[in-house]
C-alpha cells in the first residue's frame, strides 16, 4: 500500500513538472502592452487640504459621490500612493494638501 502511494505521488509530481515546463509563456511585448495600459489613468487629479479626522477613504468618498458604489478600496489606496509617493496614506497630516483621484 505504501509503495502504491509513493508511485502515485511520484507520477503526480512528474505530471506537474511536465505541465509547468510545457505551458506557453507570455511574450514580452504582451507584458509591456499590459503595463502601458495600466499607466493610463481613469481619473483626474484634485488637490485637497486635510482637516483633523480626514482619511484617504473619507476624502475620496466626499469628492466621488456619484461613483461611490464603483470604487474599490485597494484601487483608491494605490492611486493615492501613486499621486502622493512621499505621503503615508494611513497617517495624513492636518492642514496639508494632498492629491486625490477624482474618478470619471
Amino acid at each position: 500500500m505504501k509503495r502504491l502511494m509513493i508511485y502515485i505521488l511520484f507520477f503526480l509530481l512528474c505530471v506537474s513538472i511536465y505541465k509547468d515546463l510545457s505551458l506557453e509563456r507570455t511574450p514580452n511585448h504582451e507584458i509591456s502592452r499590459t503595463f502601458e495600459q495600466s499607466l493610463q489613468f481613469n481619473y483626474t487629479i484634485m488637490q485637497m487640504k486635510i482637516t483633523i479626522g480626514d482619511t484617504v477613504l473619507s476624502v475620496t468618498e466626499k469628492i466621488n459621490i456619484d461613483h461611490i458604489n464603483n470604487l474599490d478600496i485597494s484601487t483608491i489606496m494605490a492611486d493615492f500612493e501613486q499621486l502622493n509617493p512621499t505621503a503615508d496614506p494611513y497617517h495624513l497630516e492636518p492642514n496639508t494638501f494632498y492629491y486625490f483621484p477624482l474618478y470619471k
